[in-house]
């Protein structure tokens, strides 16, 4: 993934209980200004954070806590759908590949990393 090492860097900075999660609250505090400036609204967010989960083991006895968070791989899936998200009804979406989406949204998350 295009920039992969700056993203883990920015990842790692996010103040977090447990450093291999992040929490929507945490994604909303440290990237909604910086997704906001390039067209990425709330509604965008959770829904490509809730379609970014994997399916949860023991549903009942850890689904209440493992469903605030993202583990890192998941953390990519969102990146991912994000992009998809943004330009899903724009002529860049037939355009573009899911990489050349990605990499904007990482340029605006990584400014000035």
């Amino acid at each position: 993934i295009i920039g992969s090492s700056k993203l883990l860097r920015k990842y790692n900075r996010v103040e977090t209980i447990d450093r291999t999660k992040i929490s929507l609250d945490q994604i909303r505090y440290v990237l909604q200004a910086r997704l906001h400036a390039i067209g990425i609204y709330e509604l965008q967010i959770v829904q490509a954070f809730y379609l970014s989960k994997i399916t949860v083991k023991r549903e009942v006895d850890q689904g209440n806590y493992e469903y605030t968070y993202l583990h890192m791989p998941e953390f990519l899936e969102f990146l991912c759908r994000l992009a998809q998200l943004k330009y899903r009804d724009t002529y860049y979406h037939e355009q573009w590949n899911l990489r050349r989406k990605a990499k904007v949204i990482l340029d605006h998350i990584l400014g000035e990393f």
